[in-house]
This record gives C-alpha cells, structure tokens and sequence, in this order.
C-alpha cells in the first residue's frame, strides 16, 4: 500500500520493520532492497523491481503469495506459488523437493546468528543447527498432516549416510560414525580443539563443517541412495513420493541460487556445494564463457543424465553418472585447500585469523577420500593444514600441498584444468612433472620423510 501511494514515511517505517528480514535470504536481494528502500529515498520507477524482490522473498521468510494476496485486486495482482518443476539453477525437479533445497536458509540462519557476540545468539544458531527452521518435510495433507522440519543435526546423524561408500572413509578416519556433529556439538559447547577459540575461528569450523561435511555427506548419500531406490525399481521410495534425483539435485545447489542456468551470478548467494564452486572458479580461473564453474557446467550435464538413467531405469549407466558426480565434487574442495594454504602459510599456529580455521575445516572435508587413495598425500595434507600447536601451518609451502592431491585426481581421472591455479599455485604443476620426469620428479625421499613425520593426526583431531 505505501509503494503504491508512494507514501515515503510509511515505506520507511516499513522497511525498517521487513527489510532486516530478508538477511536471511538471498543475499542480493536482500542488499538490492536495503539499498532500495533504507540507504535512499525511494524512488517510485523502481517499483517493479522492488516488488518483485518483495515477492521472491515471501517462500524464504515462511508464506505464501495467497497469503499476501492481490492489493485491490485490479492494482497489484497476486503473485503466483511456486510450481513442483520450479528451476534450481535451471534443473527442474518433477517432484516436491524444494522444501529440502531450503535447508540452504538454515545454514543461512545459523550464520547470520553467529555474526553476534551474545550467548543468547551462539544459543539460537545451536538450536537451528540440532532442530531445523526452514526445511520443512513435505505434507501431502496440509491441514492433517504434523508440520515437521528437517534439521542439519538429523543429516549429520542419518543412517542414510551408510549407503554412499564413502561415508566409511569419513568414519573409519575419525573413528566416529558420527564425527561431523562431534565437531560442531564440541565448537558449540566450548570443548575440543576450537571450542574456546576466538569468535570468528569457531563460527568458520561450524558453518563450514556444516556445509562441506554434514551436507556434502548427505549429498552422497542421496545420490547411493537413487541408485538402490533404481535397483529397488521405484525411484519415488521417498517422503512425501520424491524423486531420487530431484533430492540430490536439491541438496547439491540448494534454494538460493536462481532458476537460471549457471546459479546465480551474485556469489554471496548460495550456500552448498554449486556456489562453492562457481566461488572457486573465479579465484582458480576455472569458469566456462557463461561466467559459472567449469566443474558445475560437468555436473549439470551429469545431473539431466542421471534424471533420465533414473527414470528408465538404466541402473548400471545411473552408477557411472554419480561416480562422475562424486569425483567431479571434490574439485572445489581441492580448490579450497589450496586457497587457503596460501592464506595461511604465513600465520603462526596461535593466530587468531578465522582463515587457520578455515584452512583445517576444508582439509577435513576431503582428508579422508585423499587418504582412501594416498596416504603419503593424506599425511602432506594433515602436517600442513591440521593445526597443531607449535606447528608452522603449510611448512611445506602451498605448492607441496597442491602435488599432495596428484594420486587421488589421477585416480578419480580429474584434469588438472577443472582445478585450475592461484597466484601461482595449483595441480597441474605435478602433472607437467610427472610427463616430464627428467626436468623434476616427485621426490620419493620427499614422500618417505612425510610418513616419517607424520603422526597419527587423523585420530587426534577429534580428541578434547
């Protein structure tokens, strides 16, 4: 009503009261309408994209269109619900899966709750962490049917991560089934390793952990879970009758990055695995002409093939395409132990900067699937980025822990072009070295002193 009378005190006073809001939403969006409608004076020829920012928000902060309904019904018309087949950066599920893609808005929640000092705040993070806020599980019968959500706690914890075989490198590695939420209920409860760190380095291992090991975990399992439900011949054995494929598609890029193809163009957007991606490749100068990951561009093509695998029930040509999609997966993760070797090979193990944090969380979320393949790699990664007191982190320098992914991207068949370098760093230093053996070679003696060296950091990490 105030956009419409063009009523500027209202629209102020308005504002003040929603905008906040939408922090936790879309990050663009919510930065479009601060600038809109709090930073200046509102302008009334951006109506239209103030309104359509408004309305785009409405299933992030929890209602419907028909809840807001039309404004006069012939000024204002009603905007419309979102279909089944609403796009996820161009995907377009066939089933009721944008309820899971939202479980991105609690990661969303948590992060904007840390950013404050107060004990009060850390305490609300912690409760959306262990029982949900956004995610709800589908109901067939609205007005019957319990509303229930789904929390990150229940992912980090499902039997289902037992079907992807990959869960058991996570597993065995720490020795505990449950390893992830054992690092974010200690950071939470002020125990371990990071649990009286500074501010900064503990919300970093929780958002992160949470992000590239309770979600990228379940991603996989998602994924084993549509190749059993193909063997099974029922490709729907999900709550609420979801597609398989659509639920990994949901859990991979999430429900903040548009419906075009490529995610959304603003980096800041998303919060899963895609935007990790499309973030790295501009760092590592991997994106393909329509500026998003090269990686992703692989995975999107995986992600329509895998539909249609499923859906005919083509169960052995499914299993190829979610082993492309697991290997594939790890790029980003590679990407982001190399940036922050980089970022934190000049810091002393006792400082405060939130990047050493950062270093050893993406240096958990890929140790294990390295050391299932190297264990000479997965002991370069762990001396170099495991943070351990009186240590210099990265001593062996950025470059060395670059070579140590060498093994394991040969293994998975990943070009070093989908990793790419930054500021001088990357993986295809030891593919160049391993053609040209004569010129430089990966020193055996090099790889022998790291055994040496290298204690059993893996069982430590997790130890008060």
């Amino acid at each position: 009503d105030a956009l419409v009378r063009e009523d500027q005190d209202r629209i102020n006073l308005y504002a003040k009261a929603v905008v906040p809001q939408m922090s936790s939403c879309a990050a663009s969006t919510y930065r479009r309408l601060k600038e809109n409608l709090l930073d200046r004076t509102y302008e009334p020829t951006k109506f239209v994209d103030v309104l359509g920012d408004l309305q785009s928000s409405y299933d992030c902060l929890g209602f419907s269109c028909a809840d807001v309904g039309a404004y006069k019904t012939d000024r204002v018309a009603q905007c419309a619900e979102l279909p089944i087949n609403f796009p996820m950066a161009e995907y377009s599920p066939t089933s009721h899966v944008h309820l899971h893609s939202k479980i991105d808005l609690d990661v969303n929640a948590i992060k904007a709750l840390l950013s404050f000092d107060s004990d009060e705040s850390w305490a609300a993070a912690k409760d959306v962490y262990m029982y949900g806020k956004n995610s709800e599980i589908y109901r067939k019968s609205p007005d019957s049917d319990p509303y229930t959500v789904r929390s990150l706690q229940s992912l980090a914890t499902s039997a289902l991560r037992k079907k992807s075989p990959w869960y058991t490198f996570f597993e065995e590695y720490h020795q505990d089934p449950n390893y992830a939420d054992a690092i974010i209920m200690n950071v939470f409860e002020g125990r371990g390793k990071w649990g009286n760190a500074a501010k900064e380095q503990r919300a970093e291992m929780l958002t992160k952990t949470i992000q590239y090991q309770v979600l990228y975990m379940y991603l996989l399992a998602e994924a084993a879970d549509a190749e059993a439900d193909c063997r099974s011949g029922d490709k729907n054995d999900n709550i609420g009758g979801a597609h398989s494929w659509d639920e990994v598609a949901a859990f991979y890029i999430g429900s903040l990055e548009g419906t075009t193809r490529g995610g959304s163009n603003d980096f800041s957007d998303g919060q899963l695995q895609w935007n990790l991606a499309n973030k790295r490749s501009t760092q590592f100068n991997t994106q393909v002409s329509e500026g998003y990951a090269l990686v992703n561009s692989e995975i999107e093509d995986d992600l329509y093939a895998g539909k249609g695998e499923l859906d005919a029930y083509a169960c052995d040509s499914l299993a190829k395409t979610i082993k492309r999609i697991e290997r594939n997966s790890i790029v980003p993760m590679i990407q982001s132990v190399i940036r922050y070797s980089l970022k934190v090979e000049d810091l002393s193990y006792s400082s405060s900067s939130k990047d050493i944090a950062e270093a050893e969380a993406f240096a958990l979320a890929i140790l294990p699937i390295v050391k299932s393949v190297d264990k000479a790699g997965a002991i370069v990664l762990e001396n170099n980025l495991i943070i351990q007191e009186g240590a210099q982190p990265v001593s062996e320098g950025a470059q060395r822990v670059a070579d140590a992914f060498y093994k394991t991207m040969v293994e998975f068949e990943l070009e070093c072009e989908l990793v790419g370098q930054a500021d001088g760093v990357g993986a295809c230093e030891m593919f160049q070295k391993m053609a040209n053996p004569a010129s430089s070679m990966w020193s055996s003696a090099s790889l022998l002193f790291s055994l040496i060296l290298g204690s059993s950091v893996s069982v430590l990490v997790m130890l008060p």
